[in-house]
């Protein structure tokens, strides 16, 4: 038996495209061949996990190179690679460097759009996790838990702290967002 898995991605110009995901050979049935391995349910979800994410950025991205000012259309420095950790895997998305327009005066000359819409580069299940159960601090709470957030006079909140560890595994610590 051959089980191909595939992605039907509708546009919001409702063309469609089929992306295959995976083709599974199944033979006898036993019981190490029933259903999905662990390592072919992992490899599923990170490859569909990087498809969506490459479409919903390039879907995202085509209608914002327009100036929101003027709408004139914006001049690409080039591209260049972002790193965004997600629950199934750290993925490398294209990210175009645009030129800021001219009806307006700016800091910067050239700036990543997509380094905007995504300042963490995080997925938010990565910055809050509940409580491990073996006794060992979480490094924050889920949002809407009060564990986390510090108390000073009574209904005084403040920002969590939180431990975020960056491509290279090294923790920095941030303030939660989430928190007021």
């Amino acid at each position: 038996m051959i089980c191909k898995i595939q992605v039907v991605i509708i546009g919001d110009d409702g063309r469609e495209e089929t992306r295959e995901l995976a083709c599974l050979e199944r033979g006898d049935l036993k019981p190490e061949t029933l259903g999905l391995t662990l390592a072919e349910g992992k490899m599923i979800l990170k490859d569909l996990q990087h498809i969506v994410v490459e479409r919903q950025v390039s879907s995202s991205l085509l209608p914002k190179r327009a100036c929101p000012d003027c709408g004139q259309a914006r001049h690409s420095k080039g591209n260049h690679a972002l790193s965004v950790r997600t629950v199934f895997d750290q993925l490398t998305v294209r990210s175009p460097r645009l030129h800021h327009c001219t009806c307006r005066p700016h800091h910067t000359k050239t700036f990543s759009l997509l380094a905007e819409l995504l300042p963490e580069r995080i997925s938010p299940e990565l910055l809050f996790r509940p409580p491990s159960s073996n006794g060992t601090k979480s490094c924050a709470s889920a949002p809407g838990d009060r564990q986390g957030v510090k108390s000073g006079a009574p209904g005084d909140r403040q920002r969590a702290k939180v431990k975020v560890p960056n491509r290279k595994g090294i923790a920095k610590t941030r303030l939660a967002p989430g928190h007021a």
